[in-house]
């Protein structure tokens, strides 16, 4: 179990009335991590569970989930 790493740029906290495709602040190259990892309690293992990291960072327990679009 690892973090899943988001496309979605790291805020403090989510505006009143996000659009709805909320992607994060602008300004922030911080990206967030979703779920916690096999490093955390069991408790951190839920989506709603969220850190934040730069796109240069390394961890081994941080990883993504691969998505693909119809067409």
């Amino acid at each position: 179990n690892v973090w899943e790493w988001c496309w979605d740029q790291y805020a403090e906290s989510y505006p009143e009335q996000p659009p709805p495709d909320y992607t994060g602040a602008e300004e922030d190259d911080r990206r967030v991590k979703r779920g916690g990892s096999w490093r955390h309690r069991a408790k951190f293992a839920r989506a709603a569970y969220r850190g934040m990291d730069t796109p240069d960072s390394q961890s081994n327990s941080a990883g993504l989930r691969p998505v693909r679009t119809l067409r």
